[in-house]
């Protein structure tokens, strides 16, 4: 005959609850220090997690691995390291799912299994919103016009507001149309990192 054991008090419920929570704090702080890696050097599901962002991405975008670590850590080799059972540290970790999670194509479904992190107020959508509503306001004119004149289409602020995130090269392409056409009376927002000018003639 099995006996069964006993259900917790709440209170002692309460402390397991907390002490679980220390150790993943603590699992947290050791992945900061040793890297985001097993002790067997093998990719931890995290890790796996974040190639498995990587694959759907790079196939519907049609970008390479290296050109997608570059934006993300300004190198070519985030994912081979890791493939390669060397890991990464945990600040890489993060920024490289925020940025997945920022750039991730609006019509391209996020894997349920893996968690996703929740858009910083300065995210790719945030960020064109926040040129489109300035620029707007500076000349007077709704962001409708905004959009027909930068986008050739008068919904795109619309759908961004929506809550659309747009692809990584939409966005680069408007980030870098704002920037060509800005205002010399206006000051870019702060916010907003503004990319170098285009050279006359340069490639469009």
């Amino acid at each position: 005959m099995r006996i069964k054991p006993l259900p917790l008090r709440a209170e002692l419920q309460d402390e397991l609850n907390a002490l679980k929570s220390a150790m993943a704090s603590l699992r947290l702080a050791v992945g900061a220090r040793d890297g985001v890696r097993r002790s067997d050097g093998n990719p931890t599901g995290d890790l796996k997690n974040l190639l498995a962002l990587a694959d759907l991405f790079c196939a519907h975008s049609h970008l390479s691995e290296a050109t997608i670590s570059n934006k993300i850590t300004a190198h070519a080799r985030l994912f081979s390291r890791i493939r390669e059972n060397k890991g990464c540290t945990v600040k890489t970790f993060h920024a490289a799912t925020t940025w997945f999670s920022e750039n991730w194509p609006a019509d391209l479904a996020w894997p349920k299994q893996i968690t996703r992190p929740i858009a910083p107020a300065n995210s790719a959508r945030q960020r064109l919103l926040c040129l489109a509503n300035t620029l707007a306001a500076h000349q007077g004119v709704t962001h409708w016009a905004i959009s027909m004149r930068l986008a050739g289409k008068g919904d795109f602020f619309r759908r961004l507001e929506n809550g659309t995130n747009p692809r990584t090269d939409t966005f680069e392409k408007m980030l870098q149309r704002f920037s060509d056409n800005w205002p010399a009376d206006l000051e870019w927002p702060s916010e907003v990192s503004r990319p170098a000018l285009r050279v006359e003639g340069g490639d469009a």
